[in-house]
């Protein structure tokens, strides 16, 4: 194999050990501060849905230190997540989600639980919130760019 070929296979060669979990965050305006999960998360499941233009998933993290009765979890906490890839320096993927719901609670021992918590990214949920109930004349594009910018910001 050529040099060009070599690089080529080995950005193409992703698994779970190539990603690293930069920043995880889960917050609430019940809360004095954020709690950091970088190093107690176990599983992280992200889904795609081909009709919807966000992504939802769950967290699955082990709680010892009662998170969840500490942050009274009732929906619409947010949580950001941050992954990079570990072989390479490229810059953090950075996404915001909101709690929806927490899936279940596994007792491991008397101290700690594995927690499993519903997320949907913010634009999904905050999407949901709006009723854009205007007409609009213009290229289609041009119509979604205003409508992104005034409710979104983006």
């Amino acid at each position: 194999m050529t040099t060009t070929q070599e690089t080529l296979v080995s950005l193409n060669d992703q698994n779970s050990s190539d990603w690293e979990i930069s920043e995880a965050e889960l917050n609430s305006s019940r809360a004095i501060k954020p709690f950091d999960l970088r190093n107690v998360i176990t599983d992280i499941q992200i889904y795609e849905h081909i009709e919807n233009p966000y992504i939802t998933g769950s967290v699955i993290f082990a709680d010892a230190e009662r998170v969840i009765e500490r942050f009274d979890i009732q929906g619409a906490e947010t949580f950001k997540l941050s992954l990079k890839r570990t072989k390479y320096s490229d810059k953090p993927v950075t996404k915001n989600f909101i709690v929806t719901s927490i899936q279940r609670v596994m007792r491991g021992n008397e101290t700690t639980q594995l927690v499993e918590l519903n997320i949907t990214e913010d634009i999904g949920f905050k999407s949901a919130l709006y009723n854009v109930n205007k007409a609009y004349a213009d290229q289609p594009d041009k119509i979604i760019a205003t409508i992104a910018r005034y409710y979104f910001h983006k």
